[in-house]
């Protein structure tokens, strides 16, 4: 009995603590990368968040999309570089991978 109320409270606890990492947007572990830029803004962004997909309503336009966050880092440098932009990303998602 004990075992079985031990693993319940276990699972409940990591279940909300899911949901406040969901809540705030800090889940890092994206199974897909993408490589965003801001003309305009002469930025580019790399980025795992799905929700960072609205940011083309305001003048950001996907460039790619990686299954690593290295190979959207190296993409995106390269792009960054050749245009002279601001490069950002991050901090939480190069951490962890």
């Amino acid at each position: 009995m004990y075992c079985f109320l031990k693993v319940l409270v276990f699972s409940g606890a990591w279940l909300w603590f899911g949901f406040i990492r969901e809540l705030f947007g800090l889940v890092c572990m994206a199974s897909v990368y993408m490589v965003l830029i801001n003309e305009g803004r002469a930025r580019v962004l790399v980025t795992g968040r799905s929700g960072d997909e609205e940011l083309t309503g305001l003048g950001w336009r996907i460039m790619g999309r990686f299954k690593t966050w290295r190979e959207a880092y190296e993409e995106a440098r390269t792009i960054a570089d050749q245009k002279e932009y601001i490069l950002e990303w991050y901090l939480e998602e190069e951490t962890t991978t």
